[in-house]
């Protein structure tokens, strides 16, 4: 696609907010782009810097380059490329999806080098702060907690079950295969959120969602996937990401698993 100049724009396209809010909006229906808030404030800041009402076409190469730069150029090497696949997949989805006349990505603004052992760090850094904030409602402290002592799964925790815990020996079952990890283990902060949080319910899901579904939709989920009692359903990975995006957008779910510091066991 040949460059466009500011005099000769094609009416169709759209000015940087417009490009914007509609790709957040296609993004929204993405069931696998669980970082709506972190794109849009990458992506808010690009807005901001080169003018809201700027057409889309008259945007340079070298200016997207001087924003992220300027932004986030200075920053470690997992926040700069994460910043830099956002910009990048915005400006890819302009030009192949909606066929704008966007810049390229500039070809200057390279992936850097990441640290494994830095990255956990900083994860941990990072949780360690959240986890002691008074504001945290008691669901995501628990939920949290768990998966920062028992390293296990997203998926495993939020499967599990209320009869599925053996609150004396601080474990859970999980139901998987004897070649697997039969049971999660986890410790002390756990075990002294537990009990408040499941408060007088013996059976159902463990982590709920915050409201009830529609009696509507209720024949689709299993029979263990619901509170019998008030009607909510178990959490899912999605209402987790969402939460977590609430308090902090630069954490994902799996870093509690990746950053912990140690590991209370796994029993046989």
């Amino acid at each position: 696609m040949g460059a466009v100049s500011d005099t000769a724009l094609v009416s169709s396209d759209p000015d940087l907010r417009t490009a914007v809010d509609t790709f957040l909006a296609a993004a929204k229906s993405d069931k696998q782009l669980n970082t709506q808030h972190s794109y849009a404030s990458v992506l808010g800041r690009i807005v901001h810097e080169l003018g809201p009402h700027r057409p889309l076409a008259g945007v340079r190469s070298a200016e997207i380059s001087l924003v992220l730069a300027q932004a986030w150029g200075s920053t470690a090497p997992t926040t700069w490329n994460h910043r830099r696949r956002i910009v990048r997949a915005w400006l890819n989805w302009c030009r192949q999806d909606k066929a704008w006349s966007a810049p390229e990505f500039p070809a200057d603004l390279m992936r850097r080098q990441e640290d494994a052992a830095a990255n956990r760090a900083s994860a941990r850094s990072h949780i360690d702060e959240l986890l002691i904030r008074p504001d945290l409602p008691l669901r995501e402290r628990t939920l949290w907690w768990m998966l920062y002592e028992s390293k296990a799964r997203t998926s495993t925790v939020l499967a599990l079950n209320i009869e599925d815990l053996d609150l004396a020996r601080r474990r859970a079952s999980t139901h998987l295969s004897s070649d697997k990890a039969p049971w999660i283990q986890w410790g002390a902060s756990t075990d002294r959120l537990l009990p408040q949080f499941i408060g007088h319910r013996t059976v159902g899901p463990l982590f709920l969602t915050t409201r009830p579904r529609k009696s509507l939709y209720l024949d689709e989920v299993a029979d263990r996937d619901i509170d019998s009692e008030s009607g909510r359903l178990r959490l899912g990975y999605a209402g987790a990401r969402e939460a977590l995006l609430k308090y902090s957008p630069t954490l994902h779910l799996a870093h509690f698993r990746l950053a912990s510091p140690h590991r209370p066991g796994v029993s046989e």
